[in-house]
């Protein structure tokens, strides 16, 4: 009668074999999942082996400051600051609080973006935050004497 050994971590103390940690001892009980392992994307608790159609896209759940991927969750849909490609969730550009690829001309938002109202008389204030022109967030007018307006 052969025993099974996993390796114990912090948070993987009685957890599955499938899961690197969990709130319970079964398969379905996971919070995130090995990526050292062939089952890398966590799906309703469960780590499987590629995401399912119902949930078809991989979001890296990202350690910006150690630089690592903590793991990689399926969701039916990018967050917002992202986009599908592949099914896998890509960061838009930096300039971009949402996009439609990585190109630096697709922003479909721009990152600090505040509505301003101008007073009809002050002309030199009239659009002081980011809006789109061409997807491309802007912060002038790149026409001399064009006024757009964000929507």
């Amino acid at each position: 009668m052969g025993s099974q050994y996993h390796n114990i971590s912090i948070g993987k103390i009685g957890c599955h074999q499938d899961c690197k940690t969990c709130n319970g001892f079964t398969s379905l009980d996971c919070l995130s999942c090995d990526i050292n392992s062939e089952r890398i994307y966590l799906y309703s608790g469960q780590c499987l082996t590629k995401c399912p159609d119902t949930a078809p896209y991989s979001f890296q759940n990202y350690d910006e400051y150690e630089g690592i991927v903590l793991s990689y969750e399926c969701v039916a849909e990018c967050p917002i600051g992202y986009f599908a490609s592949n099914n896998e969730c890509v960061k838009c550009n930096s300039l971009c609080k949402s996009c439609s690829s990585n190109d630096v001309m697709s922003c479909l938002e721009c990152n600090n973006y505040n509505k301003t109202f101008a007073n009809i008389t002050d002309f030199h204030n009239i659009i002081t935050s980011p809006f789109i022109y061409k997807g491309m967030c802007q912060t002038s007018c790149p026409f001399e004497g064009t006024v757009l307006y964000p929507d």
